[in-house]
Order: C-alpha cells, then sequence, then structure tokens
C-alpha cells in the first residue's frame, strides 16, 4: 500500500469496469494488475514494456494474478513512427523503471561510455498497437520519452479523447523528447487538453505551461480533454 500511492489511488478511480486501460512503461505490471482488477474480463489492459527482462516479469505479474485473459502486452518501445532504437540503463540501479530511451545514437554512445546497459528494442507506434479502438486511460512514465510516444498515438488521442496520466520530467523531456515540459503542455492543449496536477489521487490544479513548477525534478500530471 505504499508504493506509488497517489498514482495508484488516481488509476484505481478512472478506469472502470469495461473500460481499456493502456500502459506505456509497464514495467514489471503494478499498474496493469490494478488495472485489470478494475476492468474485469470484460475490458482490457494494453501493457506496453521495451526491456526484454522486464517485459517477461510483466508477463508473469499477468499470469500470476490471473489477468491473461483480460491483458495484451507488447515487448517494444512506443514511438512516433515504427522502427528501432536504443534504450540504456544503469545496471547496478534496483529500479528496472529507470530505463531511458535513447533515439539519438549519440545518447546511447553516451550511455555506453558509462558503463550503462544498452539494448536495441523494435519501435511501434500506439495508433498502429490500439489499431482504432477505443482507449479510457492511458498511464505513461517512460522517462522524458512521453513526448515521443504521444506524437506516435494522435489518432487514439483524436478518437478516443482518453485521461492521460503522464509524468513530466523537467530535465529529460527536453533530452529525450526534445521538447521542455511547457512545449508538451503546449502540445497537448492544442489537443484540447488541460493540465492538472495530481493531488490525493485526482486531478488538482490547473498547470499552466508558462508556470510550471520546474523547480521540481518531476510532476506527475493529469491530461483531462476538454475539447
Amino acid at each position: 500500500g505504499m508504493y506509488e500511492r497517489e498514482e495508484t489511488a488516481f488509476i484505481l478511480g478512472a478506469v472502470k469496469e469495461g473500460g481499456t486501460f493502456v500502459d506505456i512503461g509497464a514495467n514489471i505490471g503494478w499498474f496493469a494488475v490494478q488495472a485489470a482488477s478494475k476492468v474485469g474480463p470484460r475490458g482490457r489492459v494494453i501493457a506496453i514494456e521495451p526491456r526484454a527482462r522486464t517485459c517477461q516479469y510483466l508477463t508473469r505479474s499477468m499470469e500470476t494474478n490471473k489477468f491473461l485473459d483480460r491483458a495484451e502486452l507488447h515487448h517494444c518501445a512506443a514511438g512516433a513512427e515504427a522502427g528501432r532504437f536504443s534504450i540504456g540503463w544503469n545496471a547496478m540501479a534496483g529500479n528496472p523503471g529507470g530505463t531511458w530511451s535513447l533515439p539519438d545514437a549519440g545518447l546511447a554512445q553516451e550511455f555506453r561510455e558509462m558503463g550503462h546497459e544498452v539494448e536495441e528494442v523494435e519501435v511501434r507506434t500506439l495508433d498502429s498497437i490500439i489499431a482504432g479502438r477505443h482507449v479510457d486511460v492511458i498511464k505513461i512514465d517512460i522517462e522524458g520519452a512521453e513526448g515521443i510516444a504521444l506524437r506516435g498515438a494522435e489518432m487514439t488521442i483524436a478518437q478516443s479523447r482518453p485521461i492521460i496520466l503522464s509524468e513530466i520530467n523537467f530535465t529529460l523531456l527536453p533530452k529525450i523528447s526534445g521538447l521542455s515540459a511547457g512545449d508538451y503542455v503546449r502540445w497537448m492543449e492544442a489537443k484540447g487538453y488541460r493540465c492538472h496536477a495530481l493531488e490525493g489521487g485526482a486531478p488538482g490544479a490547473v498547470l499552466q505551461a508558462d508556470h510550471l513548477p520546474s523547480h521540481k525534478v518531476l510532476v506527475n500530471a493529469v491530461f483531462l480533454p476538454v475539447s
């Protein structure tokens, strides 16, 4: 009951029976399992995890909890277009969620020179994975690659108008996605969304693109469709 308490509370409140939940950066499956418990056998959980070993743990989590009947697991990265790029992580770190997308060859080389692990993975767009199906809630936490992944989800966003729970990392977004946190919020506003801080497991204060709390390392934000 202590891990990612606010995010867990939000997902348990936002996901409904029979709905479809998409987990981009599913790690070992904590949120996918929570969502699967809510959507029930008529619902769907679509989980995306690029790191091979972590995806094996994700599969085991869903299997152990007997949720494979409502789960769809994808071993790939979510990107702006189909292809391949590298991911990297510090093998000495205990958190398998600390995996970076490295779409730029220079970033991948930088990781290698630091002694980190680098693995090339398949990249798919979320639109190709969803293939026109309705989506209710998206959770995305991929270490600054959120801007890349959601550029490959424009059709899904336009058609489904899902609620989106997203990490906003003020350092990694520019480094990985090539846009500032403010630009990320403005891009979502152009899609007809309003950005809220996640507070107490629910959408809280509105976050303005020009007045983000950039003194923090990151914030968890909820994008709600307004049009």
